[in-house]
């Protein structure tokens, strides 16, 4: 999913972990690390400030967006909650 930022994208894994990536430089930017099972699905906020994460987990974990300073680069992410769901979280 792009990031709107023109080089940032994040991927969800089965290693229970979302990753947003630098696409130009191909290498991770940093890893969100919450989740005890498989990340199946990821959202954005309408204004792309926040990213949201699905797991098998049965939760959905809220992100706040972080840019490089004097820019609009994406440079991580910081955990702020965790909503339970009833059952895994498929789509967003």
């Amino acid at each position: 999913m792009d990031l709107n930022d023109g080089v940032s994208c994040i991927s969800g894994s089965y290693d229970n972990h979302a990753i947003i990536w630098n696409v130009n430089e191909g290498e991770a930017v940093c890893a969100l690390r919450k989740h005890t099972a498989m990340v199946s699905c990821i959202g954005l906020t309408q204004r792309r400030d926040h990213i949201l994460t699905g797991s098998w987990d049965r939760s959905i974990g809220l992100w706040e967006i972080h840019h490089e300073p004097r820019g609009r680069v994406v440079k991580g992410a910081k955990y702020l909650r965790e909503i339970k769901t009833e059952g895994a979280v498929l789509c967003l």
